[in-house]
C-alpha cells in the first residue's frame, strides 16, 4: 500500500485513503487519477486540497474517479480551491466514467456558476473550457 507513494511516476493511480498515508512529496507525478470510493455532498470535507498540493505540487492533470460528486455550491468552491491551490493545473476531470446522466440545462447552469466564481483562471473563458463529454463527467481545461 505505502510502496506506491515512493515510486516516481509521471502518472499515478491512487486511492485517496492510500495517498493520505504518504509522508513526503513527489515532484515527478504530473498526472493523478485519484480513486475515491465514496459519494459525498461536500468534497472539501473528504479531499484535502492543501495536503494534495503539498504531496504532489507538480501535477498538471487531476482526474477524480469512482465518486459521484454532487453538483452544488460545495463542488463549485472545491473547484475554485483546486484551481487556486494547484498552480500548474491544466486539466481537471471530476466524476470520470460516471454512469449518471445529467440534463443539458443543469450543465449550462454549472458552467455559468463556475465562470461566475470570481476566480481569475476560471473567469476568462478564453483560457478556460468547461465541458461535459459523457454523462455527468465534468472536464475543465485551462491554458
Amino acid at each position: 500500500m505505502m510502496n506506491r507513494c515512493y515510486h516516481s511516476y509521471l502518472r499515478a493511480f491512487l486511492e485517496w485513503e492510500d495517498l493520505c498515508l504518504c509522508s513526503y512529496s513527489n515532484r515527478n507525478v504530473k498526472q493523478l487519477n485519484l480513486l475515491v470510493n465514496k459519494r459525498c455532498q461536500d468534497p472539501n470535507e473528504y479531499i484535502n486540497n492543501d495536503y494534495l498540493f503539498q504531496l504532489l505540487s507538480n501535477i498538471s492533470c487531476l482526474e477524480i474517479c469512482r465518486i459521484n460528486l454532487l453538483f452544488n455550491e460545495n463542488l463549485v468552491k472545491f473547484i475554485g480551491k483546486i484551481v487556486d491551490t494547484i498552480i500548474k493545473l491544466v486539466q481537471l476531470v471530476l466524476n470520470k466514467n460516471s454512469l449518471i446522466s445529467i440534463d443539458s440545462e443543469i450543465s449550462i447552469s454549472i458552467q455559468q456558476t463556475i465562470f461566475n466564481t470570481g476566480n481569475k483562471r476560471l473567469l476568462n473563458s478564453n483560457i478556460c473550457q468547461i465541458t461535459f463529454p459523457r454523462r455527468n463527467e465534468l472536464r475543465i481545461c485551462l491554458s
